[in-house]
C-alpha cells in the first residue's frame, strides 16, 4: 500500500511533468549585422574564393538566426552568401527578396525553420535604399519589422543621414503602438550630437515610432572610453579597397523600438548586444595585431580579411513571460479565403465571453483598417469583412488581439 507521502510525491511530479509538458519555451534568436565591403568587388570570381572562406568562418562561428549584410554589390553576390557561407554548417537559411537599388544593396538571410519571411519593401533615399523586412516568427506567429541602413559616409555629411533618418521615421512613425521593429546597419555615425541620431531617439508625444540604443555612448565616438564598441576599421594596412586606421569607429548598431524593450512577445535580452571580435584592447590597431581575447585566433584572422567593418550583434527572447497572461482565444486562427477579393472570413475559437480587436497594415505598417473591441461568445465565432473598397491590391499583415496577445495572418487581396 503506497502511503501517502510517496502518493503526495507521485501527484507532484505528474503536476510538475504535465505543467511542464503544455509550457511554452522561451526562444533566444541572436541576431547580426555585418558590412561585407563590397562584396563581390572587381574581380568577382577571386574576390569569392578569397573571402566566402573568411565569411564562412565567422557565421559558423556566431550562429546568427538572423543576418543581415550591407554593400552587397549584385543579387548573384548575395545568392553566393546564401550557397556558400550560410548553408556551409548544419543549420539552414533561406534569403529575403534582394532588390537592386541604386549604389550597393543589403541582404537578410534568416534559419527557415525558425522564420517565414514575408516582404521587403525599399525606402528609397537620395543615396541608397533603407530595407524594411517583414518577418514572422514560426513558433509564435509574432510579427518582426527589421529595418536595414547604410547612411552616407563621411563628416561633413550630417545633414544627409538626418535626412535619410528622417525618411526612415516618417515609416515608424505611422506604426501602432507596441510594434516590434528594429533598425540595423552601418550608421556613419560619429557622436551622440549628430542630427541622425538624435532623430532615431527622437521620442513624440504623436507616435511610437522611436528607437531604443541599448548602449549609453554620450559624446563622440571615436575616442578609447568607447574602445570595446567600435567596429571599423578591422585594419591599419590598406588592401581590397575600405577603411584603414584600426578600430576607432563605432558605425554599426542594432537599435529597437519600445515594444522590444518589454519583457512580453519579443523582447532583447538585456546586455546581449556586442561586436564580434573586439576585446576592446585595439583600439587605433588592427583587430588581430597580436592576441585577440575575445575570439580564436582563426575567427581573428577572417574578420581581418573579410572586412573593414566588425559585424554586430544581439538577443532576442521570443515567447510568454511572467507578466502575460492566457489568450481567451484558441491562436489557431483560420483566415479564408486567402487570398481574396477583399471580402474574407476569420474563424476564431474563443475560451469564454469577450472582446477581440482586428487591426490591418499595410507593409510599410500603416493601418488601413480597424475593428475595436468586437464582441465574441464562447465557442466558435465567425467574423466577416469587406475590405474590397477599403484596400488595394497587395499584401497586408492582419493582426488580431484580446489585449493580452496578439496573432498575426498574411493577408493577401488582388
Amino acid at each position: 500500500m503506497i502511503n501517502n507521502f510517496i502518493r503526495g510525491m507521485m501527484i507532484s511530479f505528474l503536476f510538475f511533468f504535465y505543467s511542464s509538458s503544455q509550457a511554452q519555451p522561451n526562444y533566444n534568436i541572436k541576431m547580426m549585422s555585418w558590412n561585407l565591403l563590397n562584396f563581390p568587388g572587381a574581380s568577382t570570381a577571386a574576390d569569392s574564393t578569397l573571402r566566402c572562406p573568411y565569411f564562412r568562418t565567422v557565421v559558423n562561428y556566431v550562429e546568427p538566426d538572423i543576418m543581415v549584410t550591407m554593400e552587397n554589390t549584385s543579387a548573384n553576390g548575395a545568392s553566393w552568401i546564401l550557397s556558400n557561407v550560410m548553408n556551409s554548417g548544419t543549420s539552414h537559411y533561406s534569403q529575403g527578396t534582394f532588390i537592386n537599388g541604386y549604389d550597393s544593396d543589403n541582404a537578410i538571410y534568416y534559419k527557415d525553420s525558425l522564420f517565414q519571411f514575408i516582404s521587403n519593401v525599399p525606402i528609397q533615399t537620395a543615396l541608397r535604399d533603407i530595407s524594411h523586412y517583414t518577418l514572422s516568427f514560426i513558433p509564435t506567429g509574432d510579427t518582426i519589422h527589421i529595418f536595414v541602413v547604410h547612411l552616407k559616409a563621411s563628416q561633413g555629411y550630417e545633414q544627409n543621414r538626418y535626412d535619410e533618418v528622417a525618411l526612415l521615421r516618417q515609416v515608424t512613425n505611422l506604426f501602432p503602438a507596441e510594434t516590434n521593429f528594429l533598425v540595423a546597419g552601418d550608421f556613419n555615425i560619429y557622436s551622440s550630437f549628430e542630427p541622425a541620431y538624435g532623430a532615431l531617439l527622437q521620442d513624440n508625444s504623436n507616435d511610437d515610432g522611436n528607437f531604443l540604443d541599448p548602449i549609453v555612448m554620450n559624446g563622440t565616438w571615436n575616442y578609447y572610453p568607447f574602445a570595446q564598441y567600435h567596429t571599423q576599421s578591422t585594419r591599419i594596412l590598406q588592401f581590397g579597397g575600405g577603411s584603414t586606421g584600426g578600430l576607432n569607429d563605432r558605425f554599426d548598431m542594432i537599435l529597437f523600438s519600445n515594444a522590444v524593450q518589454k519583457p512580453r512577445g519579443v523582447y532583447y535580452l538585456p546586455g546581449s548586444t556586442g561586436v564580434v571580435g573586439n576585446d576592446g584592447l585595439h583600439f587605433n590597431k588592427a583587430m588581430n595585431n597580436g592576441m585577440n581575447s575575445s575570439v580564436p585566433l582563426s575567427v581573428a584572422n577572417a574578420l581581418y580579411g573579410a572586412s573593414d567593418h566588425l559585424p554586430v550583434y544581439l538577443t532576442l527572447q521570443i515567447g510568454p513571460t511572467t507578466d502575460v497572461t492566457e489568450s481567451s482565444f484558441d491562436k489557431s486562427i483560420a483566415v479564408f479565403p486567402n487570398p481574396s477579393e477583399g471580402t474574407f472570413s476569420v474563424q476564431l475559437n474563443a475560451f469564454s465571453k469577450s472582446k477581440v480587436s482586428l487591426i490591418i497594415t499595410d507593409l510599410t505598417g500603416r493601418k488601413c483598417f480597424e475593428l475595436v473591441d468586437y464582441p465574441v461568445l464562447e465557442g466558435n465565432n465567425l467574423i466577416q469583412l469587406d475590405l474590397s473598397k477599403n484596400v488595394m491590391e497587395g499584401l497586408y499583415l492582419l493582426s488580431i488581439t484580446d489585449g493580452k496577445v496578439v496573432v498575426n495572418k498574411k493577408l493577401s487581396i488582388y
